[in-house]
């Protein structure tokens, strides 16, 4: 099911405002909160999808 939510973006990298389309996140702050929480790196400006697809598997183990 992730990889549907994942397939539209970049295999690599994703940007700030994808990250919070994804996670369905309303602010800048509630990224960074977020992202210390769950570990997700940064290279650059942007995300690791790698990293983003873990959580997304995490929240999907945890709703089963």
């Amino acid at each position: 099911m992730h990889d549907n939510l994942t397939n539209q973006y970049h295999s690599l990298f994703l940007t700030k405002e994808e990250v919070k389309e994804i996670f369905r996140l309303k602010s800048d702050k509630a990224l960074q909160l977020f992202k210390r929480e769950f570990g997700i790196r940064k290279k650059g400006r942007l995300y690791l999808a790698s990293d983003v697809k873990k959580v997304i598997a995490i929240f999907a183990e945890e709703a089963a």
